[in-house]
């Protein structure tokens, strides 16, 4: 199950890929805007890099992009999804 946080207007997750290593999940918006959810990996410099989706979307397991997305659905969509309580879930 993916913990969730809230910062600032995002709500963020660690996620381990299933080649073993970690990024984060970045929420800002609803899934109509291709930009709102973004995965940020370690890059080939070091420094963070971002993926969004739907590239990013082969990286996850199918498990941890239900989670995502029903999170997702729940902090920014209109489909009467209860909100998170106190900042994540």
């Amino acid at each position: 199950m993916l913990k969730w946080h809230k910062q600032g207007p995002a709500f963020t997750a660690p996620v381990q890929l299933p080649d073993g290593s970690t990024a984060s999940v970045v929420l800002l918006g609803s899934a109509a805007n291709p930009r709102a959810l973004a995965l940020v990996v370690p890059g080939s410099d070091g420094k963070p890099a971002s993926e969004y989706f739907p590239e990013a979307a082969s990286r996850l397991t199918p498990c941890d992009l239900v989670q995502i997305y029903c999170m997702q659905e729940r902090c920014f969509g209109t489909h009467g999804f209860h909100p998170p309580e106190g900042g994540g879930a």
